[in-house]
């Protein structure tokens, strides 16, 4: 008989994340070490045993912030969320835990979507994005070898990277890496002038195309999964360079008047 829920521990970390969320909107600020031991305990219950149960709960934790961190403008998280799902059924066999949440994180991000944008009505929060960032967790975690780890969570590359650049550049100028910035790659088109919908619509088709290189040849699909991640991190530079030029043309344009 095919399975109808995740497993246990599945549920019982992704309940929990979901608690500590919403206890951290509640309450309006919890202090971060407590956030980060509640994440790391919950992510220890997706662990086998011994140091499993570690890396578990730090792969866990920096999944549950990266998808906080990432949950900045309408529609990212959906659009992220659904291409996750998909990848995550096409992985795996029916009944799985991985197939499970797959199916029910690409039903939940589709289904919040049209609340979130164009226009947002609704927005994830803290108890939200926690809960998302316990279902990626849970989804990859259930795989049992590091290959399919990996393949699981492909859909989040960008996800670290954009988090990963934002602290590097914070951390190279001497600014509190604990404080709201405007230096994630997303919210640097937003401020370029792009809307917020076309952005999330960018992130997720480059997510959707690292997802897929590893149905390539391995040399290939390094490089695909090379190739949309540059050009992602490169996106603002690329904006902002064309956009000098078109400005440039029109002046050129107005003297020639």
């Amino acid at each position: 008989m095919t399975k109808s829920r995740p497993s246990p521990s599945a549920c019982l970390a992704i309940g929990a994340l979901g608690a500590l969320g919403l206890a951290d909107d509640a309450t309006g600020h919890l202090p971060a070490p407590a956030r980060l031991a509640g994440q790391l305990a919950a992510g220890a219950t997706l662990g086998g045993t011994g140091w499993d149960r570690v890396l578990s709960g730090v792969a866990t934790a920096g999944i549950v912030n990266v998808t906080n961190f990432m949950d900045g403008i309408n529609g990212i998280s959906s659009l992220t969320g659904l291409v996750w799902g998909v990848n995550a059924l096409t992985l795996s066999r029916t009944g799985s835990d991985l197939s499970i949440i797959g199916a029910l994180v690409a039903g939940g991000s589709t289904g919040f979507l049209p609340h979130n944008a164009p226009r947002a009505r609704l927005f994830l929060g803290d108890v939200g994005s926690y809960a998302l960032g316990g279902a990626f967790a849970a989804g990859v975690l259930s795989r049992p070898s590091l290959p399919e780890r990996q393949q699981a969570a492909a859909p989040l590359l960008l996800y670290g990277l954009d988090a990963a650049q934002a602290l590097a550049h914070r951390y190279r100028t001497d600014q509190p890496l604990g404080v709201a910035h405007r230096d994630h790659v997303y919210q640097q088109l937003v401020d370029a002038g792009l809307n917020q919908i076309s952005v999330a619509l960018f992130h997720a088709i480059c997510a959707a195309g690292i997802a897929s290189a590893h149905r390539l040849r391995t040399r290939y699909a390094v490089t695909t999964v090379i190739a949309v991640s540059a050009g992602y991190l490169a996106a603002p530079h690329i904006h902002r360079r064309f956009s000098k030029l078109n400005l440039a043309n029109a002046d050129e344009t107005e003297l020639d008047e």
